[in-house]
């Protein structure tokens, strides 16, 4: 600082009298003395105990993220934007991680769910709150998803931590489970065979969603429908 006239501006430890130590910020400013006084050193000392501590939350809450096998969003309050997003959110919304925090978590709701999003978010940061939904990626898809919010004071501030899980898998094995049970029922009333194929079909195309569902069988070479 003497050789360059600047401020300058370093992080250390100190030792209090009961010998416990506490890191500190030290600013330093040269005052150029007038009239052949001698220059002063003003000193700034800042206890950044607390800062301290909110670095390293904020450091292991990034490893639990990254480590996580689901998306984590940091959300503001007040407007919805995104402060912090892990890796896994840029691969299931197809956004770049710059992308994610340029926007709110209103842009991943369909038109139709976000007029609940004010009231979620709220309810997330008073109490917590536990939610099935659909999110848009970047490309237009939905995905259904469970979201997990809650309040949680980050440097200071009050932000929503939502934990995100992609539920397509779970969603899946529940309509498929439902259609067993379906054509279970189907199987154990009295019918015709081909009356009996016929509703079981109906039932597979509607848990699909598939355009057509058929049976074939062989018929010398050939293998016309048989339902």
């Amino acid at each position: 600082m003497l050789k360059q006239g600047e401020k300058q501006v370093c992080s250390f430890a100190l030792t209090r009298g009961d010998g416990s130590v506490f890191p500190v910020r030290l600013e330093s400013i040269l005052i150029p003395g007038s009239s052949g006084e001698t220059p002063m050193v003003r000193l700034a000392i800042t206890d950044i105990t607390a800062e301290k501590r909110a670095e390293e939350r904020l450091r292991v809450f990034r490893i639990f993220t990254e480590k996580a096998q689901d998306v984590i969003l940091f959300i503001r309050k007040p407007d919805g934007r995104i402060i912090e997003a892990n890796t896994l959110a840029s691969r299931v919304y197809g956004y770049t991680h710059d992308e994610l925090l340029g926007m709110t978590v209103f842009a991943f709701r369909a038109s139709d769910t976000r007029k609940l999003v004010e009231k979620q978010m709220e309810e997330a940061y008073s109490t917590g709150i536990l939610f099935e939904t659909f999110h848009r990626r970047k490309d237009g898809s939905d995905i259904p998803v469970e979201v997990n919010s809650f309040s949680i004071s980050l440097e200071g501030e009050h932000v929503i931590f939502s934990i995100i899980r992609d539920i397509t898998e779970r969603r899946r094995v529940e309509a498929f489970r439902q259609l067993s049970g379906d054509v279970l029922g189907i199987l154990n009333e009295p019918a015709e065979l081909q009356e009996v194929v016929r509703r079981v079909l109906d039932a597979i195309k509607l848990a699909t969603n598939a355009d057509a569902v058929g049976i074939r069988l062989k018929a010398g070479e050939d293998f016309p429908y048989f339902v």
